[in-house]
């Protein structure tokens, strides 16, 4: 069995049920939302950037006209549950003011426009990284794209996913390439919680890990 059908295999009989009411979840939200939300999540856990999130949309209506025009004190203190307040309000900010002024503050219009192209246009907006544009071209347009956390660049890397190699596009085209098959949407998340309960930065569980033997990490303490 490959090393993606394993991890394929665990995160559907293990997590499926609970990534399927979050993907839904992330699904019905707006790309907006989505932006806010995938800058939020930097740096921070993801129970701080929900916190956060919920906070900002008690405050404001979350859409890029409301943020443009909300100043930078109140989106600030709404979410300094997340951390690093001022830069991720800033990105924010950024990112709706390009969006409010190329795109008219809406960005439904890239559900017409081909993967690559859209990708291009979205990567095009300050202040959001490639990690921001695929989780809005997954969750809010349904594109076939595995955006890629720390989690699911730290199994990459550990294993043979990535070849050894950091770099997020490569990274990202060689997990959409092993994992072509699979719900995206199942398999994004599902590697994230892999990430957060098995493969974790600090002490990994290998004794537990169905990929340990792909694993350079687990084979450099057993050697």
């Amino acid at each position: 069995m490959t090393l993606a059908k394993l991890l394929a295999q665990y995160i559907y009989e293990n997590y499926r049920e609970s990534v399927e009411e979050t993907a839904r979840k992330l699904s019905s939200l707006s790309p907006i939302d989505l932006l806010v939300l995938t800058i939020l999540s930097h740096k921070t856990t993801s129970i701080n950037t929900i916190k956060a999130y919920n906070n900002l949309k008690q405050v404001i209506e979350i859409n890029a006209e409301t943020i443009v025009k909300t100043p930078s004190e109140v989106i600030e203190e709404a979410i300094k549950v997340s951390g690093l307040q001022k830069v991720k309000t800033n990105r924010i900010k950024k990112a709706c003011e390009y969006i409010l002024k190329n795109f008219n503050g809406n960005l439904d219009f890239i559900r017409d426009i081909p993967t690559d192209e859209a990708r291009k246009i979205l990567l095009q907006i300050p202040g959001i990284s490639y990690k921001t544009v695929d989780v809005i071209l997954l969750f809010s347009f349904n594109r076939h794209v595995m955006p890629v956390d720390v989690h699911i660049a730290r199994i990459a890397f550990r294993t043979s996913l990535s070849d050894g190699r950091r770099d997020y596009e490569y990274i990202r085209q060689k997990i959409e390439k092993y994992f072509a098959k699979y719900d995206f949407k199942i398999i994004h998340l599902g590697l994230i919680e892999y990430g957060r309960k098995i493969c974790r930065a600090r002490k990994p569980k290998c004794s537990i890990c169905v990929v340990r033997e792909c694993c350079k990490y687990y084979c450099s303490l057993v050697k």
